[in-house]
């Protein structure tokens, strides 16, 4: 099961005591999906919690039973995968859905009375038609809509409660989106899913811990090369020095310091300044090596 089943599924789980906000949540489960303009009833969803949700909606909300049609499709994977459509309700109820939820406006703001009914609207338009990515891959949540008209509006809507949202276009159908994990943190703690919101922030922990030990690993491994790279060149100007004679003409503490690189070519510049008998800083050494290789390219 992928983490955004999983989170619907906790999502379905969330108590909803008021029954205004039963019936925002059902709004919000149909809202992308339908008109409320007389057009049949669509709601299709691949989670079983979901599908039960909605059936408890409805017999709160309108005191009927609907039930859902149970069958396997495959995914983008190629894979088996469930999915339960809702069966036709009946014109009645079909009515009744139409004249409760329309309105002149694009968001039936007179459904969302009191303080928890806007996160109940969001929740049932996650449940239906909303996607969040695994945060351990990445930050990214998003919402299939039906039309422009309600994209835009629904854009605003998420800016009035401060979760910025951008819009796309993938594959013919309007989306929403947020891909800051603030935003995305606080939008799953205002639907009720915590637990998402902390299995977010978990993750981005532990991203920024890798990410900081790897940093780390770099900047040594780079520091490695270089320290490499520079006793591979003091080397090759010692050895030539010696090939050619002029090796003794190098002065008595250059060729102290030369021969004990010769003897330990993996030695930092601290290391060798430590074996030297005597006084003699990192800074010195590396004074005298460069020294000696000047003199070798005289």
């Amino acid at each position: 099961m992928s983490f955004s089943s999983d989170v619907r599924t906790a999502v379905s789980a969330v108590n909803i005591k008021r029954p205004c906000c039963r019936a925002a949540t059902l709004y919000g489960m149909l809202f992308s999906l339908n008109e409320f303009k007389g057009a049949p009833l669509n709601f299709t969803t691949d989670n079983e919690s979901v599908a039960n949700l909605f059936t408890a909606m409805m017999r709160s909300v309108f005191g009927t039973r609907v039930t859902f049609t149970e069958g396997e499709r495959l995914s983008r994977r190629r894979e088996a995968q469930k999915f339960y459509r809702l069966d036709y309700p009946g014109l009645d109820i079909m009515n009744s859905i139409n004249e409760r939820f329309s309105s002149e406006k694009i968001i039936n703001d007179s459904l969302l009375t009191c303080e928890g009914c806007s996160g109940a609207f969001l929740r049932g338009l996650f449940l239906s038609s909303g996607t969040i990515t695994d945060p351990k891959s990445g930050y990214h949540l998003e919402f299939s809509v039906s039309n422009d008209k309600k994209c835009f509006s629904l854009m605003e809507y998420f800016t009035e409660l401060s979760f910025p949202a951008r819009r796309t276009v993938r594959r013919g159908v309007s989306s929403l989106y947020m891909k800051e994990s603030e935003s995305i943190e606080d939008f799953m703690t205002y639907i009720g899913a915590a637990q998402a919101s902390l299995s977010i922030m978990n993750a981005k922990i532990m991203r920024d811990i890798r990410n900081n030990v790897n940093r780390r690993m770099n900047c040594d491994a780079a520091n490695i090369y270089k320290t490499t790279g520079a006793a591979t060149g003091q080397i090759h100007a010692i050895k030539h020095l010696m090939d050619t004679g002029r090796f003794d003409f190098l002065p008595d503490q250059l060729k102290v310091t030369a021969r004990l690189r010769l003897d330990n070519p993996q030695a930092s510049l601290e290391e060798l300044a430590q074996l030297h008998e005597g006084n003699i800083s990192k800074s010195g050494v590396s004074h005298r090596l460069a020294k000696i290789v000047d003199f070798d390219k005289k």
